[in-house]
């Protein structure tokens, strides 16, 4: 049976009732994931729950059919998962449809993909997509998500030098990473966003990432909180500094930064704490790319 609490090793994860999960009959693959595995179950729950509420910013049926292919359910309770997860799945959506609509040859690369349904929620759109993450993430999403040969599946880290020599890299490029960079040093963060920055002048990256301050209150909060069980958080930006932090250390060129509270609720603009303390979503792209 799945540990509910191990659905906290993500740091957005607190503030959901691991009762809202009903586990009988979990899928055997579930025992086999880590920790950092399993951080990728509470952003699928937050895509299915999304659905069910009046205000949603979108369905994900294919996030609801992998739950149950998973053995999970949703209970009917008031508790919810962090609607963080939903939105910033919403956000990328957005971006990759303008991207597709923009460059119908190009090519997505989603870094630490997880169970990500995304490929599917855009229509399964006639482009070369690339899906990275851990071999046994790809075991799992190869027995619950709905089968095929696309998108193309490497198993691997993002860090390691495998994936990097599968991408056609002379076609503009939509780099994916959500839920990603926090967890990795900050200087292995710039060295990667440089590493894309030099291997293509066509490049798009969007990515969220927490400020600081937001990072120290997770911290505490999940020292006060029985059970959580938040993964150290070691790259930290904010959007009041991100344009420079990027052109200093990568030479990328931020196209937007947005609050994630402003993205569900698009229209309402950030005020100026947002832009220090809120957790962000970022746009970024080679220098001069007409975007």
């Amino acid at each position: 049976m799945l540990d509910a609490r191990s659905l906290g090793a993500d740091g957005m994860t607190t503030s959901y009732d691991p009762a809202l999960l009903a586990t009988d009959g979990a899928h055997p693959a579930l025992a086999a994931l880590d920790d950092v595995a399993q951080s990728a179950l509470p952003p699928l729950l937050s895509r299915a729950v999304e659905g069910t509420r009046s205000d949603c910013v979108f369905i994900d049926p294919y996030a609801t059919a992998a739950l149950r292919r998973l053995g999970l359910s949703l209970k009917t309770t008031d508790a919810r998962p962090h609607r963080y997860f939903a939105v910033r799945a919403a956000w990328c959506d957005r971006l990759l449809r303008d991207f597709i609509r923009r460059h119908p040859g190009g090519v997505v690369v989603s870094l630490g993909d997880g169970l990500d349904t995304q490929f599917w929620r855009l229509g399964a759109p006639d482009i070369d997509w690339f899906c990275v993450d851990t071999a046994e993430i790809i075991a799992v999403r190869r027995q619950v998500l709905p089968p095929g040969e696309r998108p193309t599946l490497i198993a691997g880290s993002i860090l390691g030098q495998g994936w990097w020599h599968q991408i056609p890299w002379d076609r503009p490029v939509f780099i994916v990473m959500a839920g990603v960079l926090p967890y990795v040093p900050r200087a292995t963060v710039f060295d990667l966003l440089r590493r894309i920055r030099t291997k293509t002048d066509q490049a798009e990256i969007g990515f969220d990432a927490f400020p600081w301050l937001l990072t120290r209150y997770i911290a505490l909060k999940a020292r006060l909180t029985p059970g959580a069980r938040p993964a150290p958080q070691r790259f930290t930006l904010s959007q009041a500094r991100a344009g420079r932090m990027l052109a200093r250390h990568t030479g990328l060129e931020l196209i937007s930064a947005t609050p994630w509270n402003s993205a569900l609720r698009p229209g309402a603009g950030p005020t100026l704490m947002d832009r220090w303390i809120n957790a962000g979503f970022f746009h970024a792209a080679s220098p001069a790319k007409d975007v």
